[in-house]
């Protein structure tokens, strides 16, 4: 009876707030996935007869889902009514060309992604969104049947920018995770935040910041790693909240410039005039400047990188060189870093 009133319900009535899977919606919204995922049951019984008791099935099994407390118990009625196949259309996990002329309802897809999330390759999982209040495609805002929900304003904000992204994450680690020391994690964390929004590799998310692909190869081992003490759930969410606050606020520094201003050690001492500088200096210098790690110098650079040479701070220099007295007390505040 309640799902027949909100398909017949007058059209002045459209705008009024309703609730889908505990995700914000107007009713015009809800009527939409109503009739989507009615469809969607019908369709699994096409080569039945398309009878009134079929019909009135179909949209009791739908309206029992979308009517659910929250994206796991719809999910989990979903799979129990055999609705939103995970190789259909409302999964939209795949090629974008195969994606294009799908059907598409944000919380439909959302539901869906959702009951997937332990299925799906860690990287597949910030690429969209999973850990989120709302899970969806990277590529969602490109499909011309992609309405944009009404009551999420977080759902079209891009990935966060590569340029406000260091190479080295912040020591301080996560909210709720804790500080991160290890250089090997602090990398792995900067390609999980690079991650989050984008349909891409973990190789080209370490490439686009400014390191060779192959050291990509142990992401997935570190963020293991990383989740030993709290669980990967709650690290994933961290991930993705952490790269939505720098979407929001990405800082002032572009860290691609920096790496791109000290492509040469000649670079490097046009830029901290005030001394001569040793190798083991310069390469401590670069590796702060850029927030890098000293193993991933620039090719300009030759031989000269960790380990063959070992980072030197300048300590007895710091006193008369005031780039590096900046530098220094940005680093050391962490101004940079997003909230």
């Amino acid at each position: 009876m309640a799902a027949t009133e909100l398909l017949l319900e007058d059209e002045n009535c459209s705008g009024q707030d309703w609730a889908l899977a505990n995700l914000p919606a107007t009713r015009a919204e809800a009527r939409d996935g109503l009739v989507l995922l009615t469809l969607d049951g019908l369709a699994i019984r096409e080569r039945e007869p398309r009878t009134v008791g079929a019909v009135a099935t179909a949209l009791e099994h739908a309206y029992e889902v979308l009517t659910s407390p929250d994206l796991t118990s719809a999910g989990a009625l979903a799979d129990h009514y055999h609705l939103l196949d995970a190789g259909g259309p409302f999964a939209a996990i795949g090629p974008t060309q195969a994606l294009r002329d799908h059907p598409f309802h944000p919380v439909l897809h959302a539901i869906r992604l959702h009951s997937l999330r332990d299925h799906l390759p860690p990287g597949t999982q910030l690429a969209f969104r999973i850990g989120s209040d709302w899970p969806r495609t990277p590529n969602a805002l490109r499909h011309r049947h992609t309405p944009v929900p009404t009551y999420c304003e977080n759902w079209c904000l891009p990935p966060a920018p590569l340029s406000a992204i260091p190479q080295l994450y912040w020591e301080d680690g996560l909210p709720g995770i804790g500080s991160v020391t290890s250089e090997r994690s602090r990398f792995a964390l900067s390609i999980a935040i690079a991650s989050v929004g984008r349909n891409i590799t973990t190789a080209s998310a370490a490439e686009q910041l400014g390191a060779p692909k192959v050291q990509a190869a142990r992401a997935a081992h570190e963020w293991a790693t990383l989740s030993d003490q709290c669980g990967w759930p709650a690290l994933r969410q961290a991930i993705v909240t952490a790269a939505t606050h720098l979407t929001q606020e990405p800082g002032t520094i572009d860290y691609r410039r920096r790496r791109e201003e000290l492509a040469t050690i000649a670079d490097l001492d046009t830029r901290f005039p005030e001394a001569e500088w040793t190798d083991a200096e310069r390469l401590w210098l670069w590796a702060m400047f850029t927030q890098s790690s000293p193993r991933f110098t620039p090719e300009a650079w030759g031989n000269l990188r960790f380990p063959a040479i070992v980072p030197e701070r300048p300590s007895e220099r710091e006193d008369n060189d005031g780039d590096v007295r900046e530098l220094l007390a940005s680093t050391r505040s962490g101004l940079e870093k997003p909230p």
